[in-house]
């Protein structure tokens, strides 16, 4: 456990840096004159060595992204004669590159959790191990066995997606769907609709028997 607390306050750091790199890099303009190469398959890329390759490898990445945009700005200054020139096309280009880039940031912020961090190190263990074994949190168990299946349970019903139709193959006992008497293995899921009632939300499934 101490192991992934150190590596999740590491990844931490390195998030954090890595969006204050990209502040800095992307306030000042690009010299797109300078001939160098960029590596943007993580497959080919040793670990740097050291903060200023870390830096180094940021920047060659977002100049790549900026000169992209670059292009397509000059393309469409082309077609469209805007009269802008290639300084304000590529300010425009870094600003666009810095709203995709923040964005990224965010949604790192809400996607790694401290659960999905522990979910992605125990995986890497198992896989590490065994690169057949991969490891299921229990969202993603259920998902993998519904999946596999082709059956899933909500309502307290066992449904069975096939040829477009949702249809209803069990009842579990006391459940839901069970009390409300509205229900029966063969039924077709059509519609679902909600509704307040009693101070409560209820499921109110509309269905057509089958023949």
């Amino acid at each position: 456990m101490e192991s992934f607390i150190g590596i999740s306050k590491v990844f931490d750091q390195r998030i954090a840096e890595a969006a204050q790199w990209k502040n800095q890099l992307l306030a000042q303009p690009f010299d797109f004159k300078i001939d160098e190469t960029a590596e943007l398959n993580g497959k080919k890329l040793e670990y740097p060595g050291s903060v200023q390759e870390r830096k180094d490898r940021w920047r060659k990445m977002l100049k790549y992204y900026a000169l992209e945009r670059f292009v397509d700005l000059q393309e469409g200054k082309s077609a469209s004669k805007s009269g802008k020139s290639d300084a304000q096309l590529e300010k425009e280009a870094r600003e666009k590159i810095d709203t995709m880039m923040t964005r990224m940031f965010d949604r790192y912020k809400v996607k790694f959790t401290e659960e999905d961090k522990f979910n992605l190190f125990v995986d890497n263990i198992t896989t590490a191990m065994d690169p057949h074994t991969e490891f299921f949190p229990p969202a993603d168990k259920s998902y993998f066995d519904e999946e596999l299946s082709g059956s899933f349970f909500g309502i307290g019903a066992g449904l069975q997606y096939s040829d477009g139709l949702i249809k209803i193959i069990s009842i579990n006992v006391g459940s839901p769907a069970a009390k409300s008497g509205q229900l029966a293995p063969g039924d077709l899921i059509t519609k679902v609709a909600q509704e307040k009632m009693a101070s409560r939300w209820i499921c109110w499934v509309m269905m057509c028997r089958m023949l």
